[in-house]
């Protein structure tokens, strides 16, 4: 019965142990991304593990197109994180004072000069925050490691009747909410 119903079985610890030594490792765009969304600790670790593991790492072309594409936004990530943090906190000023500056029950002066105090702490934080953030728009690391790991280990382009094939295979399966993917329907298409 195993062997006709496979997907629902899991691996053995000798088959996890044989895929582990021998496999090729594939990766996705968004394990890629994700680099620039961890800190330099955890980062380190997996580009370390990658590296260990060289020799058997291979990259669908279309996943390096599409880490090419929205590597600049992700690498923006943390400063532009940075800046919406001090927005929120401007914006959270601002609606407060319109909203109970005017009410004769709140004493909207000592109320404001308490959140002043909190503010310039907050500005500080940021600041330091700042400073430990990476700026990946001029030094990217990840992309340099990135480079190096899969030069010669990319796969080929696909040609037009085959995405088309691909596209028409994927409406299909979209449809009858066949994985794996079907749920990448309602992110925005290119």
């Amino acid at each position: 019965m195993r062997n006709s119903f496979i997907e629902y079985y899991g691996l053995n610890s000798s088959e996890l142990d044989k895929l582990w030594k021998d496999g090729i490792i594939v990766f996705d765009t968004n394990v890629l991304l994700s680099l620039y969304r961890r800190s330099e600790g955890v980062r380190n670790d997996f580009i370390s593990m990658i590296k260990s593991l060289k020799d058997r790492v291979w990259l669908p072309h279309q996943v390096g197109y599409e880490y090419h594409e929205l590597r600049l936004e992700e690498a923006m990530r943390p400063i532009e994180a940075l800046k919406e943090v001090m927005g929120k906190f401007k914006k959270f000023e601002n609606d407060i004072e319109q909203e109970y500056g005017n009410n004769p029950y709140i004493d909207y002066k000592k109320i404001n000069s308490a959140f002043k105090t909190f503010s310039k702490r907050i500005d500080k934080l940021i600041e330091i925050s700042k400073t430990s953030c990476p700026d990946f728009l001029n030094k990217d690391v990840i992309l340099t490691v990135l480079t190096e790991l899969f030069e010669g280990k990319i796969g080929p382009e696909y040609q037009e009747n085959e995405l088309a094939e691909i596209y028409s295979k994927g409406q299909e399966r979209y449809a009858k909410k066949v994985p794996p993917g079907y749920k990448d329907s309602k992110k925005a298409r290119e």
